[in-house]
């Protein structure tokens, strides 16, 4: 574990001491209620000052949760997210015809699209959620304009690489308090592959059967 997500961690265990304190203090409350009184006045105290607590749990344990796993990364936020990107040319894949991406397609009521390809010897996998296929005259297509590019690697790579190659953009989250808190420290915020090919003449789609 990050040492700094530690922050998140004490975080949590405070949170669930103080859940459990007022869950104890609730049913000491009453126990006593049933053993000491039975006062109209006194119960109703009794389930105000429970109620409260219940509201108090309630509200402290969404937050932290809202906080802590559905927050989403915010990538223009430098000090607590740091983007880096990197480029590998696509190898053509023999076949009849040759390919550089091999396009997997599912079914169900969420179709999602499945992505082989192959960079420097290495074979890379990745899906539609995290990567789409590039082959307009415009290197970055409409899904990949929602994130930020280097223009001018891109421009060198559209280049050198004859239309051919894979741009990754990987945002981490940084070692910081505030990540820590979030248990997010070191941990990836977002990837995504912008899969640049000539043509769409270079994809080889496999259609379930």
């Amino acid at each position: 574990m990050n040492i700094w997500n530690l922050f998140g961690v004490i975080m949590w265990i405070l949170a669930i001491a103080i859940v459990y304190f007022l869950i104890r203090g609730i049913r000491i409350r009453r126990l006593k209620l049933e053993i000491i009184s039975q006062e109209k006045g006194i119960k109703q105290f009794t389930m105000i000052r429970d109620f409260i607590d219940f509201v108090i749990i309630f509200v402290l344990l969404i937050s932290l949760t809202l906080f802590t796993f559905f927050t989403p990364p915010d990538l223009s936020d430098h000090e607590n997210i740091k983007v880096t990107y990197s480029f590998d040319t696509l190898i053509l894949e023999p076949g009849e015809p040759s390919y550089y991406v091999k396009a997997r397609l599912s079914t169900g009521k969420k179709p999602i699209q499945y992505f082989t390809y192959w960079t420097a010897g290495a074979k890379q996998e990745t899906d539609s959620w995290h990567a789409s296929i590039s082959d307009g005259k415009d290197p970055i297509n409409i899904a990949g304009k929602q994130y930020k590019w280097p223009t001018k690697e891109i421009e060198k790579y559209e280049t050198t690489s004859e239309k051919a190659f894979v741009a990754t953009m990987l945002a981490r989250y940084k070692n910081n308090f505030w990540n820590g808190l979030k248990l997010k420290a070191g941990g990836v915020a977002d990837e995504y592959h912008l899969i640049r090919v000539p043509a769409s003449s270079f994809v080889k789609i496999s259609r379930p059967k």
